[in-house]
């Protein structure tokens, strides 16, 4: 295989890592959707509801003082108390592991291609396309759910 070929594998590589990390770290995160809940009433300065695919947090003020309280947005699902839908909120998970698979799938690949001899089956070149795609697609769909 020619330096060109490697290279252009090498940069796949890259870009399948950083894409890997980049869903990685969305999954992760606690601010999926952050709101400042308004009280007419009371000065609502302090009020904030930050809210992640598993875990939140959440500080009300409702003329007692803020009162500080973090939450399991799982627990939240299940009794029937939460900002988010079971059925969207599960296909979210789904979709962003399924990105993830094929991210590792399609660096495992670029890595074998980068390091080995190059075949024509879906372990080549070829192969980087799929997984770029079935990745791709996977992490839309998560998109589409956000709406």
């Amino acid at each position: 295989m020619n330096s060109r070929r490697r290279l252009s594998m090498f940069i796949s590589l890259i870009v399948f890592i950083s894409s890997l990390s980049l869903v990685s770290a969305a999954l992760f995160t606690d601010y999926w959707s952050e709101s400042r809940p308004i009280n007419k009433e009371f000065n609502s300065v302090n009020n904030y509801v930050n809210l992640g695919l598993f875990k939140g947090s959440r500080q009300l003020d409702w003329g007692l003082g803020p009162r500080y309280k973090p939450f399991s947005v799982y627990e939240e699902l299940f009794d029937r108390v939460g900002f988010v839908s079971k059925v969207p909120w599960a296909f979210i998970l789904f979709f962003l592991a399924i990105g993830i698979l094929w991210n590792a799938v399609g660096a495992v690949v670029a890595l074998l291609n980068t390091v080995a001899r190059e075949t024509d089956t879906v372990a080549g070149p070829k192969g980087i396309y799929l997984w770029s795609i079935l990745a791709g697609s996977a992490c839309r769909s998560t998109l589409s759910q956000l709406r």
